[in-house]
């Protein structure tokens, strides 16, 4: 497993190849920071660090957990809702797969919206129970 990239980044990438989501924020999915020339919209995201899951007999299974959470910002509200609508939507809908994960199940949680008048932006926390086997 040396050779794998980070997980989030195969979620990143699924994300990015989504073509409702493509049309919406380009190439802007970054860690933690946008940037700094960012338009909008855009997405940026953190992730927890993968942990295997045990089996009965407490041995570490195939089978892993993390959290991931995105803030998408974006304009106004109305493309607020639509990109939280594609995002919600291909995440809980993957069963993405590579040589080295297998997504399993993906919960998505919005938990919270805020925006700045004066700057004119809104954005939306969503939080994403993902579950996947280790593949190698």
């Amino acid at each position: 497993m040396s050779d794998a990239a980070p997980i989030e980044f195969t979620i990143r990438d699924y994300l990015l190849a989504q073509p409702e989501i493509q049309a919406l924020v380009v190439d802007r999915i970054t860690p933690v920071y946008p940037d700094e020339d960012a338009e909008f919209p855009y997405i940026i995201y953190q992730a927890s660090k993968p942990k295997r899951q045990r089996d009965l007999d407490g041995e570490k299974s195939d089978i892993g957990d993390f959290v991931m959470t995105f803030k998408l910002v974006a304009e106004n509200f109305v493309q607020l809702k639509l990109l939280v609508k594609e995002v919600t939507t291909a995440l809980e809908d993957c069963t993405d797969a590579n040589d080295h994960y297998a997504f399993i199940n993906i919960d998505v949680e919005e938990v919270d919206q805020e925006g700045d008048p004066e700057q004119l932006w809104v954005s939306s926390d969503l939080v994403s129970e993902i579950t996947f086997k280790y593949m190698s």
